[in-house]
């Protein structure tokens, strides 16, 4: 009777040792692949220069980290910044029209059926 209870101590032990080395394993998981971008990368996605890209990240206004010369950009940085500008923009109203600009002339139209009055047409020399 002893034996048997010496055996399933062994078990016993190796069963948590196991559990332990599987408890182990998935808490150390590796974390998924970040993207990362670089200065040329990102200008080109965002249709900016690479030096206002360096500027950006220089001020902040872009998270980056510099290595060497080279600075690389996580894709949480282009979250951040349009985070930024979205909260700077506030809510966005379509077609609305800055006033300092000039009104635009709108053309006269005709009451359909009536012949248009093509006199206000401006007259191009040939």
């Amino acid at each position: 009777m002893s034996e048997r209870l010496v055996q399933a101590a062994r078990l016993l032990a190796e069963a948590a040792q196991l559990l332990a080395a599987e408890q182990a394993a998935t808490e150390q998981a590796p974390a998924p692949p970040q993207t990362v971008f670089t200065v040329a990368s990102l200008a080109e996605l965002l249709g900016r220069s690479r030096s206002s890209i360096r500027d950006m990240a220089r001020d902040g206004r872009l998270l980056g980290h510099k290595l060497g010369r080279s600075w690389l950009f996580p894709s949480g940085a282009l979250d951040q910044l349009f985070a930024s500008v979205q909260d700077r923009a506030g809510p966005t109203i379509a077609h609305q029209r800055d006033p300092r600009l000039p009104q635009r002339r709108r053309r006269a139209s005709a009451p359909s059926g009536a012949p248009a009055d093509l006199s206000a047409w401006r007259k191009v020399r040939p």
